[in-house]
This record gives structure tokens, C-alpha cells and sequence, in this order.
């Protein structure tokens, strides 16, 4: 059977095979020499493939393309045994011409696009020399390439701020107020063309290094406000070169953000966590809205398992024998002396955790004016010992060098209360309060009970590790 002229003509217009990335996946771009046409060939994709060891053509499902090798569901190729390519039995007939065929490598940008790789098979097969080399330049300058970009993502450089949440894309065409290298002052500039770690502005290429400051809000002129980037502050900002194949697609573009997010997450809980010490001593700030002055220690014999006892001293408040001070509305301003709770710690990830606590508290009240649970205001002593068991869970985090604890607990606790109470004050009308004894002898009414009491505990302890 003949093959007629048009394909055969078709045929000679096909060309060079070139190995590139996209998304982990090959792809052989086919170019004939001084012919602006060309085909794409990738994985997953059947071919009919003729070989020097059979006369006829084969249809074949392409698994794998590495390198110069086409590998197959039986067997594999390489270029230099390959005689014919058909894209189905119809189509052109390839025959090996070693004098018209080369194998180049195109530059990893290529790979961006479907439309790319089309535009640069174009353009290289009529501008590549005798010895398959092109000047990388021509090519950026071509129109081939300005037809591929306008369907490919806008390239991007993203700043990132370290501990926190967000991210910078610095993208192609914007227009930026950006402080050069050398410079006084920053200028707006527009962004014509990003790649990797150099940025093209009006037109003229730098190195990102040569860039000392970035507004961060595009057409906005606010130097040195906390939307700026300063290039030399490296504890604050992180700078992100996307790699080439990321632009393939904007679902590729999307996935790589995505990750970004998802590692930036992890490394601000790893930011915000406590790096691991044996030992810490913690002030407990929230005790002080009781009146405490209480100091914990924390000995954390493994990663998931510690030990804490904290301890302090319970002071009271105001006059002790006026009817109208806060022991009206806050017995338990009346009362002083030493509190303590210890318990263990379970760390069940780097920084949250859940303890069991036993409480002690021995508290006095010492002649004190304070209600009774019948609503009247007596003259009292008391002593209370209160012993209780909790339930709380709480996470640490890290603030530079100091430790934040806070945590929340429910729990129970007995009260043993020995009270002798010496008499009751009363009003008439809106009168002053009266004092009367509950005997003429001064004797103390003399009370043992035990009451059970809910503990709600909730606050913040600050401290350091060593």
C-alpha cells in the first residue's frame, strides 16, 4: 500500500524528541528540523510503534516515558530503536533520519503548560543549529512563547510571615512599591515577568537578594508599616520560590498552596511549642483573683509523663469585723493560709494534656464577720480543712522564652469545718448594723460539719523550662 504524499510530507514535518517533567509524569516532544509543527506524546497514551525487529506496527500503551526510553505494557523502546510512530493506523509514518532528528532537553519552564510545550516545539525546530542548541533568550523574546504564557498561571513569589497564618503572593503584572538595593527610597514598580528567585521589573532583571523591601498590599504606598517585607529581618519572613512544574495547571498551583498551608500550620504548632525540659517553675497568675500566691513545679520524667506540685498562701482582705466588707458578698476573702495540689500529667501530643489532682487547703477565719449558710451575718472563727480531687486539661505554649499553662478543671472536694460563732449582727430598717451575743457569757456556739463543694478551676500559669 502506498502512503500518500500529504502524510508522507506530514510526516517530514515532525521532528525531535525531548525529555521534560510535569507533575512527576514524561512527556517527548517531536520535532522535525526547520519545521515549525510538532506532537506531544505522553504517558497513558497508545501508539502504534514500529522496531528493527518487526516489519509491521504494533499498538502499544505507554506506562512510562524516562529519559530516551518509551516503556510499554509489553516491553519497552528506546529512541534510537525506534523506526515509526503512528497515533493510530491512519496517521503519518515516522522513519528514523539520524541527519534530521535531534534530542534536546528544553528548559525546565517548558514544562508549565500543555500550551507551552506545543509553542516551544514550534519554535524549535526552526531555530535550533545544526548541533541541536538555541539561544535561550530568543526564545523567551519569541512570540511563541508570549502566545504560551497567556495561557499559563501567573508565576509567583509567596512571602511568608514565620509565626503566622499568612501568606504574600507577590504575582506577575502587579505593581509593587519595592525598595532596590542602593536605593533611598522605594518606587512603584511593575512586575513584567518572575522567574524563580529573579524578578523582572519594568522590564529590567534582578535577583531577589537585590531586593531590600516589598509592600505587601499591591498599588499601596505605606513604607515600613507591618505589610511591608524587609528582606534582612530573617526571623520574621520566609521567602518561597514555587518550582516550575507547579504552574503545569492551576490545580497543580492550587495543591501546592494548599501544602504550603498545611506545612505552615505544623510548623506554627511547632513554633508555639514548648521545647522539651525535665524541669519548670510556673507562677500561677489567675490564683491572685482568690487572693493566692501560688508556685508550681513540674518535673517531666518523659515526653507523655510528669509530675507537678504547686503550692502557696492564701491571704485575706479588708476589715475583718466590718458587717459591709467583702466577706458579705465573698466569704472566702475572710479566710488565710496554705493551699497546695499535686498531681500527674499526661501529654497525649507536644503540647495538650490531661492531670488528675488532689487538693489539700487548711484555711482559717479569725474573728471575722461572715455569713451563714442561713443568710446571717455572725461573728466567727473558723477552721477548714478541705481535701479534693479534680479533673483538668490544659496545653502548653511558648512565647519566646516563657511558658504559658493554661487549663480548665471541673472537680469535687470534702470540707471538714470546725466554727465557733460568738453572735449575729442585724438591722433595723436602714439603720446602721447592731451586734448581739448569743450569750451573756461570751460563749461560742461550737459547730463540726462536713459540706461537699464543686471545684471549677481555670486560668493561666507562666513560667520557664531548664
Amino acid at each position: 500500500m502506498k502512503i500518500p504524499i500529504f502524510f508522507v510530507v506530514f510526516f517530514l514535518l515532525i521532528g525531535l524528541v525531548a525529555v521534560c517533567q510535569k507533575s512527576g509524569d514524561k512527556f517527548l516532544i517531536l520535532v522535525k528540523t526547520g519545521s515549525p509543527k510538532s506532537r506531544i506524546i505522553e504517558k497513558g497514551q497508545n501508539i502504534y510503534v514500529k522496531t528493527g525487529a518487526e516489519p509491521s506496527y504494533r499498538k502499544e500503551f505507554i506506562t512510562k516515558i524516562s529519559a530516551d526510553t518509551i516503556f510499554f505494557n509489553r516491553g519497552y523502546v528506546t529512541i534510537n530503536h525506534l523506526l515509526g510512530i503512528k497515533m493510530d493506523l491512519d496517521d503519518f509514518m515516522m522513519e528514523h533520519d539520524l541527519s534530521d532528528w535531534r534530542i534536546i532537553v528544553p528548559p525546565g519552564e517548558v514544562c508549565t503548560s500543555v500550551e507551552m510545550l506545543k509553542e516551544f516545539g514550534k519554535w524549535a525546530g526552526t531555530h535550533m543549529d545544526k548541533d541541536g542548541k538555541y539561544n535561550c533568550d530568543d526564545w523567551l523574546n519569541s512570540s511563541n512563547y508570549r502566545s504560551a504564557v497567556r495561557f499559563s498561571p501567573k508565576r509567583e513569589i509567596i512571602i511568608s510571615h514565620k509565626h503566622h497564618g499568612d501568606f504574600y503572593r507577590i504575582a506577575e503584572y502587579q505593581k509593587r512599591e519595592i525598595g532596590l538595593h542602593g536605593n533611598i527610597l522605594p518606587e512603584f514598580y511593575e512586575i513584567t515577568r518572575i522567574r524563580y528567585d529573579s524578578v523582572y521589573l519594568n522590564g529590567n532583571g534582578y535577583k531577589f537578594d537585590q531586593i531590600d523591601s516589598i509592600n505587601l498590599e499591591e498599588n499601596k504606598h505605606a513604607p515600613f508599616t507591618r505589610f511591608y517585607f524587609i528582606r534582612t529581618d530573617t526571623s520574621k519572613w520566609e521567602v518561597i520560590f514555587p518550582p516550575d512544574p507547579v504552574y503545569f495547571s492551576s490545580k497543580s498551583l492550587y495543591l501546592y498552596i494548599e501544602k504550603l498551608k498545611a506545612r505552615k500550620k505544623r510548623d506554627q504548632f511547632e513554633w508555639r511549642t514548648p521545647v522539651f525540659t525535665h524541669n519548670m517553675i510556673k507562677w500561677s497568675f489567675s490564683r491572685l483573683a482568690l487572693l493566692q500566691l501560688a508556685v508550681a513545679y513540674e518535673f517531666r520524667y518523659t515526653k507523655t509523663w510528669s509530675f507537678e506540685f504547686e503550692g502557696g498562701y492564701q491571704f485575706k482582705a479588708g476589715d475583718q469585723l466590718n458587717p459591709r466588707g467583702p466577706g458579705k458578698l465573698i466569704p472566702y476573702y475572710r479566710f488565710e493560709g496554705p493551699v497546695a495540689q499535686t498531681g500527674v500529667k499526661y501529654y497525649f501530643n507536644s503540647r495538650g494534656y490531661v492531670e488528675p489532682l488532689l487538693h489539700y487547703n487548711y484555711l482559717v477565719m479569725d474573728s471575722a464577720v461572715s455569713k451563714l449558710p442561713t443568710g446571717t451575718l455572725c461573728l466567727q472563727n473558723q477552721f477548714r480543712n478541705e481535701f479534693g480531687f479534680s479533673l483538668r486539661v490544659g496545653q502548653l505554649i511558648r512565647m519566646g522564652s516563657l511558658i504559658i499553662d493554661g487549663y480548665l478543671g471541673l472537680g469535687i472536694k470534702a470540707v471538714a469545718t470546725k466554727r465557733f460563732a460568738y453572735g449575729y449582727y442585724y438591722q433595723q430598717g436602714t439603720s446602721d448594723y447592731y451586734f448581739r451575743w448569743y450569750n451573756d457569757q461570751h460563749i461560742p456556739i461550737v459547730d463540726d460539719f462536713l459540706t461537699w463543694e464543686p471545684i471549677m478551676s481555670f486560668g493561666i500559669k507562666i513560667g520557664g523550662g531548664f
